[in-house]
């Protein structure tokens, strides 16, 4: 199995702190790094949560799993590229798939068996409406969290995928940060409300 291993900035937000707060750990020795041939600092995730632990600081939901499956739904190779590239980083140890449209993904929800669906409403074929009502039907796949996307910015568009079972929304063009922090937030397994997840994708729909 390939090692996690995270950038300082990375751990800023894991942490939700400033990059400067996490090199001020690594220099006064609280926390294990190492430099890579270019001068970087690199730390280890048994070393992460070692200093976690220590200063009895929040573990972050995507450190805690180590078996997340992300399907990405998209038919825009640029936008796939971008949600690998940046999930991959936040989470190293996920398993990412892609379906390009809505019948693929009918048949990844069965045999992949995602945690979270990052979802395309506007897909050729099955739109991504569809496919969020044919999941919520499925009474095994219930826990599964969807995160739907969209061009189609309107306020309605969000009370539709949201009323149809959705957890999540955010109009495009998006950014990534607001992505993962939804992302984050439904794979929490103590996130309290669901109002909190809705909240927080308003927030970044009306941010977009």
């Amino acid at each position: 199995m390939k090692a996690r291993i995270y950038t300082t900035f990375e751990i800023s937000r894991f942490c939700s702190v400033d990059i400067s707060t996490v090199m001020g750990w690594v220099d006064d020795g609280k926390l294990e790094a190492y430099r890579t041939p270019g001068g970087h600092r690199r730390i280890s995730h048994e070393d992460l949560l070692s200093f976690l632990e220590k200063y009895r600081m929040p573990v972050h939901p995507l450190l805690k799993k180590v078996s997340t499956r992300v399907l990405i739904v998209d038919d825009d190779p640029v936008e796939v590229r971008m949600l690998k590239r940046s999930l991959g980083r936040m989470m190293p140890s996920a398993e990412l798939d892609v379906a390009n449209d809505g019948f693929e993904a009918g048949r990844k929800l069965e045999t992949f068996q995602p945690d979270l669906i990052i979802l395309d409403l506007m897909l050729p074929g099955v739109d991504g409406f569809q496919v969020c009502r044919n999941i919520r039907a499925d009474e095994r796949k219930k826990g599964v969290k969807i995160l739907a996307i969209s061009g189609l910015r309107s306020s309605e568009t969000e009370k539709k995928i949201l009323a149809m079972g959705a957890d999540g929304f955010i109009a495009k063009p998006f950014k990534i940060d607001d992505i993962r922090a939804l992302a984050g937030a439904m794979l929490d397994p103590e996130q309290k409300t669901r109002e909190k997840i809705e909240r927080r994708s308003h927030e970044a729909s009306k941010a977009s």
